[in-house]
């Protein structure tokens, strides 16, 4: 069964609450390896927040020199981070 939409308030207050928990500064650690053509990071791997977007994803720039979006919930495409606390 196919889960109902969300409307576009409810989104807009999930990343308004993603924005307090993840500050531009907060380091985060990648839970799961991201194995893509464009991207390659370890778990493990530390990053600091640079913002969350609209959607909820949270842009990253990591300590290997590469900046793309994670997301808190879902995978996208693969993985996810975990908060620490401010940088």
């Amino acid at each position: 069964r196919k889960p109902l939409p969300r409307s576009p308030q409810y989104l807009y207050e999930q990343a308004k609450l993603l924005r307090e928990e993840y500050a531009p500064g907060t380091k985060v650690i990648l839970d799961e390896a991201v194995n893509t053509p464009y991207y390659d990071a370890p778990a493990g791997l530390a990053g600091i927040v640079q913002s969350v977007d609209d959607a909820g994803q949270i842009l990253c720039r990591w300590e290997n020199g590469l900046s793309f979006r994670r997301s808190r919930n879902r995978p996208f495409p693969q993985g996810s981070c975990t908060g620490i606390g401010m940088a």
